[in-house]
């Protein structure tokens, strides 16, 4: 009863943020996405200072799973550096190749104006 009050503000504005974003369309901007991850980390924070009702049970791993678990994760980033990376250092000519491929004569204007790197 203490903080029904914080909680009715919190769940108000978490509903004002999903409202906003199926009406305005300004969910997939930077900005938005920014203010909604800080009232999600305001939140999760306010609500994590109350005492839990149940207790938290740690689960242990065997070695080998543990062992094949950081073979995976190993193995995924470097398939996203290999992947990643040549295309960073790669950069400038993509970034020609992709303006040449969008403005040339007789082409149709592409609907959003940051498709040619007017962002």
């Amino acid at each position: 009863h203490k903080n029904q009050a914080m909680l009715t503000v919190w769940l108000a504005t978490g509903v004002a943020i999903v409202v906003d974003g199926l009406v305005s369309g300004l969910i997939v901007m930077p900005t938005s996405q920014l203010w909604i991850a800080l009232y999600t980390g305001c939140a999760w924070g306010w609500a994590s200072t109350f005492p839990s009702a149940h207790k938290v049970v740690a689960i242990k791993l065997r070695a080998a799973v543990r062992i094949g678990l950081m073979g995976v994760v190993v193995l995924l980033i470097y398939f996203v550096m290999n992947g990643l990376f040549p295309e960073i250092l790669d950069l400038p000519s993509h970034n020609i190749k992709n303006l040449q491929d969008q403005i040339h004569p007789g082409a149709s204007l592409k609907p959003r104006l940051w498709g040619a790197g007017y962002f």
